[in-house]
Order: C-alpha cells, then sequence, then structure tokens
C-alpha cells in the first residue's frame, strides 16, 4: 500500500498567463486550473505579453481580466523598461516582484543599456524594514 504524503499547496512564481494578448496559448482560466491540477495554489504571472505590463493601466487591465475567471491565488510581476520607472512608487505594493528581462523576450522588455538597467534597480522601492507588502487576487475575492 502506498504511503500518503501531504503536502501545502505550491506556489509557481514564474507563469506564463499570456493574458492579455496571447489567449490562444493560455489565459487565466486555463492556466489556474491547470495549477491546481498539479497541486499549485498560488502562480506569479510574468509580465512579458503582447501588451506588457509596464504601466498601471496594463496592471490593472490584468487584474480586471482576472476577476472571476481564477481558481487558484494569482499575483503578478511588473516588468522593468525605461519607461516604467516613475510608476515603482504606485504599483510596488500591488506587485510581488520587478521581472528585468536581460535577453531576448516577447515585446520590449529587453534591459541592455546599462544607465537605464542602474536607474531601474535604484529607483526600486525597498522597505527599510526588510518587510514585504505583497498583494495577490485570491480564488473569489477581487
Amino acid at each position: 500500500m502506498a504511503k500518503l504524503i501531504r503536502l501545502p499547496g505550491l506556489i509557481d512564481p514564474h507563469v506564463h498567463l499570456r493574458e492579455p494578448g496571447a489567449t490562444q496559448k493560455e489565459d487565466f482560466g486555463t492556466g489556474t486550473k491547470s495549477a491546481i491540477a498539479g497541486g499549485f495554489t498560488q502562480v506569479l504571472d510574468m509580465p512579458n505579453n503582447p501588451i506588457p505590463t509596464i504601466t498601471p493601466e496594463a496592471l490593472q487591465q490584468k487584474m480586471d481580466l482576472a476577476k472571476g475567471r481564477i481558481y487558484a491565488d494569482v499575483g503578478f510581476h511588473f516588468g522593468a523598461s525605461a519607461n516604467s520607472v516613475q510608476y515603482f512608487p504606485e504599483i510596488k505594493d500591488k506587485v510581488y516582484g520587478l521581472k528585468v528581462y536581460m535577453n531576448q523576450t516577447t515585446g520590449d522588455l529587453l534591459m541592455q543599456d546599462e544607465k537605464i538597467l542602474e536607474e531601474v534597480f535604484s529607483n526600486w522601492p525597498k522597505d527599510p524594514k526588510g518587510e514585504n507588502q505583497l498583494w495577490f487576487m485570491r480564488k473569489g475575492r477581487p
């Protein structure tokens, strides 16, 4: 007889739910159903979609698209770009992290200019207490 091992729900910090812009690959419904089937109760979505998550409006659009369509807890990463730096203070409490692409990816998120990288890293908010204020969407909650 096989021994049953109980594990807590797993977290996948790197998923591509592909909304908006590439739902022929995956969407919030199919991706979170698949996560639950595999034992993952929370996923963190990457920002590199055809419409990248690099503005507060793009982040809000993703959150709106996810409402009522998720089967696991969902969090978001924000994309680093030369223009997204200005939004860091506004979005820092709504995302799990900042994604910096150092290699080719979907959209215009490749970071190669060292001056822009320095600006990104120096402007991403640091919590002086070392505490992370994380925000995520829970199934059944806005």
